[in-house]
């Protein structure tokens, strides 16, 4: 379209400066000149001849100002032929300097630009949006380019992190007697800092973590890798359970400093001779314990914060003993905080809900079913948070 109203413009010019340069000349001269002229000599030879030639003479007067208009004319036409000739050349320079540009930026050359030419007209302003077409063109290719590298630094950064991820859990579950365990961690497609842990001491004992580390990335990743590290190392060293917290705490908050990096963990050790489960719940989800009739303890000691945020003085910790056929639950956020497609969370009352209602299933089979029903809850929906939990069974 803007094309064609540019031709109609060179057009309309063009006729307009023929209309100038042939046309009103000859109307001037054909309605003033020549009639004049016509007159003059009309009027002289009447009044010199009085014979019979007069007639002749007037005709053969007629002639030579016929062949007059005719010479002047054809003049004109080459005149105006030229000038013409010459003007269009001359406006389509603009043209065809736009056309070599379009050429060359068809052949990669993205640098080059129009440049405007006098009497270009709307050939300028065609240039002029072509070049803003180009300009806009490189920086859209800056910023996809851009966008690009940040992509695949993101994706490498979350390869790196999925395989931090991965080796933070124990490679097999430990073989304990009198106790069934199942599972489960469904990563969120950002890399968060979930993580459990399950290992035999030296002294027969159960260590048992759940832990949640605050933030995403690469660096929640490492942070939860290193925790785990001083976790097992003071675990494994230390027998009393509030000396193994004040210490890890201490050299977690050696690393964290100023960072605002805190993890909320639960810790226990569980004798399987005594059936004792002694832990500390340090501000984490409690685990849920879930009795032979049904009844559902949660397992929580106040007042103590999360690792990595203060120095320990006194850590509450509390100790019940375990019997057959109850089930320990132990999860992360990211269970209870499951939304589905309204944005409705699924919660902790629905969570209990299931959990009771499968009192003598094996944990595996229990845990296949939670993940059943909330996948049918959030209907398929990508999980917002890494979804982590233990089920430890008395058998």
């Amino acid at each position: 379209m803007l094309l064609k109203n540019i031709t109609k413009s060179i057009v309309s010019r063009v006729l307009f400066v023929t209309i100038v340069l042939l046309v009103l000349p000859l109307l001037f001269y054909i309605l003033f000149i020549y009639e004049k002229e016509y007159k003059l000599r009309a009027e002289l030879i009447s009044t010199h001849l009085v014979d019979e030639s007069e007639t002749h003479l007037l005709a053969s007067l007629k002639e030579q100002l016929f062949t007059h208009i005719v010479v002047l004319f054809s003049l004109f036409i080459l005149c105006a032929g030229g000038i013409l000739l010459l003007m269009i050349l001359y406006l389509s320079k603009p043209l065809t300097q736009l056309r070599k540009v379009m050429h060359r930026v068809e052949k990669g050359d993205l640098k080059t630009r129009f440049i405007p030419q006098k009497l270009g007209f709307e050939i300028n302003n065609l240039g002029l949006i072509f070049n803003e077409t180009i300009d806009s063109l490189l920086l859209k290719m800056e910023e996809a380019k851009r966008e690009k590298i940040e992509k695949e630094a993101y994706l490498s950064e979350l390869k790196i992190g999925h395989q931090i991820q991965k080796s933070i859990f124990p490679l097999e579950l430990p073989d304990f007697p009198k106790l069934e365990i199942a599972t489960q961690f469904l990563p969120a497609k950002e890399v968060g800092g979930d993580f459990y842990d399950l290992f035999k001491r030296e002294d027969g004992k159960l260590v048992i973590v759940i832990a949640d580390t605050s933030g995403k990335g690469i660096s929640a990743c490492l942070y939860s890798l290193g925790l785990r590290s001083m976790l097992r190392c003071a675990a494994t060293s230390l027998d009393d359970l509030q000396e193994i917290v004040k210490k890890i705490n201490t050299l977690f908050l050696q690393d964290t400093r100023d960072s605002g990096m805190f993890v909320t963990a639960w810790i226990g050790i569980y004798d399987g001779k005594k059936d004792t489960l002694e832990y500390a719940c340090l501000g984490h989800h409690p685990p849920l314990l879930i009795h032979k009739n049904g009844q559902v303890e949660k397992l929580k000691t106040d007042g103590t914060l999360a690792l990595g945020i203060e120095p320990y003085q006194e850590i509450p910790l509390s100790k019940i003993t375990l019997k057959k056929d109850n089930l320990l639950f132990l999860f992360t956020d990211g269970i209870v905080e499951a939304i589905d497609q309204k944005g409705k969370p699924f919660g902790e009352k629905r969570l209990i809900d299931l959990l009771t209602f499968f009192p003598k299933t094996s944990c595996q089979s229990l845990s296949e079913h939670l993940i059943s029903e909330l996948r049918r809850f959030t209907a398929g929906k990508e999980p917002f948070d890494d979804i982590t939990y233990l089920i430890l069974k008395i058998i």
